[in-house]
């Protein structure tokens, strides 16, 4: 007979909902006990461990956050109107959201470790029971300011009027972002963001900088191709641009026999972290001919070659093969050859 899980126990947290976060910042990342017990449950144990692993402390997610230390810290001593955003940049799959939110969930854990209670009420207004330290907004294709602000309120759970216009929904965020101990806000996926350059620009780019200027925390601006990205160009995107600390990730040096890089730093650790059963063949993610594969197959995409190398090992576990090139070919995620291939 076959049995199935409880919906709750399917249920996968996500970033976009704030009752989630306790289940990301909290999860039990305990590593099992290496054992050659290669029973159906043990086995499960290992893949569970390395499907969760992450994020990954890589140069590209110190980079992002002494970025948003340094908003930070010029947003708490600015002159009247001089905050700063900051704007993470690179192509899909390079691991942006990964990297933001790995900043996010450690400066709220800061908070949540030892917080006391949250304020419940502001003016008949009800707000989260525990302070919120970060708001996750993820933008839907052609959305404008009015949207990101609305989601925002959706995250921390704050009613608003259908009727109330973006001004509205700006000056109520400013006033219970205090007491709900806002310290930033994530906007993921914001290429998706519509204005380009189009007679909506000058009102696209006005509540931006709203948002970045009228709110007493750091906008973090997430999205691919941004460089490029109508929105922040031409004279109305400066506003936007001229505040930003602007970074794009990715951009990694090949590594050499004399200097690992980004690349081999990145590997090695996840080398060590990940989990297998102690009669488990030996690793060869190290060797020249699997951190090749790696590299080559992900198109320079550190984001994508972690999720690869994460079900490679777990391929590698399920088959009782070695760690490495082959196990890496089996579960390559772009085609070697083919019309998809670029």
């Amino acid at each position: 007979m076959t049995t199935y899980a409880e919906p709750e126990a399917l249920a996968r947290p996500l970033p976009q909902n704030l009752d989630d976060w306790p289940r990301l910042i909290y999860r039990d990342r305990a590593r099992p006990s290496a054992s050659d017990d290669r029973s159906k449950a043990c086995l499960a144990a290992l893949i569970a461990y390395n499907a969760a692993l992450g994020p990954l402390v890589t140069d590209d997610v110190t980079k992002v956050r002494k970025l948003i230390e340094q908003a930070h810290f010029e947003n708490d001593h600015a002159s009247l109107a001089g905050q700063r955003c900051v704007v993470i940049d690179g192509v899909p799959l390079v691991g942006k959201t990964q990297a933001s939110l790995s900043v996010a969930f450690r400066e709220t854990k800061a908070v949540w470790g030892d917080q006391p209670p949250g304020v419940t009420e502001v003016d008949s207004v009800p707000l989260p029971a525990r302070q919120v330290p970060w708001i996750y907004v993820e933008v839907v294709t052609g959305s404008k300011g009015f949207g990101i602000l609305s989601g925002m309120h959706r995250f921390c759970g704050i009613p608003h009027d259908p009727r109330d216009n973006a001004d509205a929904l700006l000056a109520r965020l400013r006033k219970l972002a205090g007491p709900m101990g806002v310290r930033g806000v994530l906007i993921d996926d914001a290429h998706g963001i519509s204005g380009g350059r189009t007679k909506d620009s000058v009102a696209l780019a006005d509540m931006l900088k709203g948002i970045i200027t009228g709110l007493p925390f750091t906008v973090v601006i997430i999205g691919a191709g941004l460089a490029q990205s109508g929105f922040l160009n031409g004279r109305y995107g400066e506003q936007v641009r001229h505040r930003s600390l602007w970074t794009t990730l990715g951009e990694w040096q090949l590594p050499s026999r004399k200097e690992p890089g980004p690349w081999g730093r990145m590997l090695a650790g996840l080398d060590q972290q990940l989990a297998f059963p102690a009669d488990a063949p030996r690793s060869r993610l190290n060797t020249p001919g699997a951190i090749s594969t790696l590299i080559e197959g992900s198109e320079r995409r550190p984001g994508l070659a972690i999720e690869w190398a994460k079900a490679a090992a777990n391929h590698a576990i399920r088959h009782h093969v070695p760690f490495g090139r082959d196990a890496l070919d089996a579960t390559r995620p772009i085609p070697a050859e083919g019309p998809g291939r670029r």
